[in-house]
């Protein structure tokens, strides 16, 4: 199996890169402040630093979620690492778990889009997308373990893209380990079978398709079994499609509201000083 040898960085792309990750940061310590979600992400990673084995078992602040008793950290990698950096910088530290995720995904997009379109271009693509995308910034710029799913996923749409069999199955692996909401791998999974499935008509699937489709479930299937957790990140699934299936049309009460986008003023106004 043949992997592409990374594009050795330039001083360009390091300049670009540190433009992009400042545009980046001026959202990203704008929008902190006001998620109050933010600080339960804190607060179990620095629970995490104190458990034996990295490893919660309950939360005893909860004990009308039965937390007490039971507590599914099922994105428990997610809050180890953020407890390694409050180890060493305390809550400033495990903040920075988000900010090395969203980063990391700027830098692999830029080069990703480098090796076609080069860097000035790869560089103003991404920037022009913070600048105009309001909905997704408000959410890559929270603390949330969802960053990680999204630089894994991306990774994954890429590399099944060239072929790259065993690191889709390591993201697969490594998704579930971050984020509970198998649904979008398993959509990634099953849209191009599917799609070369229709294209053909006759039902003739290459056996490429067929290693593809087949490894990235053994991933997820693997990476669900081995969770510390298990089976907690899939009832948890069900749980949320519960909520908002049940809750949805209820006056006063918002449910799902994320994939609805924000006025364009709102967001910058969010976000500066």
């Amino acid at each position: 199996m043949k992997f592409s040898s990374p594009l050795k960085p330039s001083p360009i792309d390091i300049l670009a890169i540190c433009f992009i990750l400042l545009i980046f940061s001026y959202f990203r310590f704008g929008f902190a402040d006001i998620d109050p979600d933010t600080y339960f992400h804190l607060a179990l990673s620095r629970h995490t630093w104190e458990s034996k084995y990295f490893l919660l078992r309950e939360l005893p602040q909860f004990p009308h979620l039965d937390w007490n008793q039971s507590f599914g950290n099922v994105s428990y990698l997610f809050h180890i690492i953020g407890g390694l950096l409050f180890g060493l910088a305390g809550d400033a530290g495990a903040s920075l778990t988000s900010w090395l995720l969203a980063g990391a995904l700027l830098c692999f997009l830029y080069f990703f889009y480098r090796k076609s379109i080069g860097a000035i271009d790869s560089a103003a693509l991404l920037i022009v997308s913070m600048l105009l995308s309001f909905q997704f910034m408000s959410r890559f710029c929270l603390h949330r373990p969802y960053l990680a799913s999204i630089l894994i996923f991306t990774v994954l749409l890429t590399r099944a893209a060239q072929s790259h069999l065993f690191i889709v199955f390591i993201v697969c692996f490594f998704y579930f380990q971050f984020y509970y909401l198998f649904i979008f791998p398993l959509l990634a999974i099953a849209a191009p079978f599917f799609l070369a499935l229709l294209r053909r008509r006759s039902g003739s699937i290459s056996g490429l398709e067929w290693r593809y489709l087949l490894i990235s479930l053994l991933g997820l299937a693997a990476g669900a079994i081995v969770h510390p957790y298990f089976p907690e990140p899939i009832l948890r699934v069900f749980d949320a499609l519960n909520v908002v299936s049940n809750y949805a049309g209820v006056p006063g009460l918002v449910a799902g509201s994320a994939v609805l986008p924000l006025e364009p003023p709102v967001a910058p106004q969010l976000a500066l000083p």
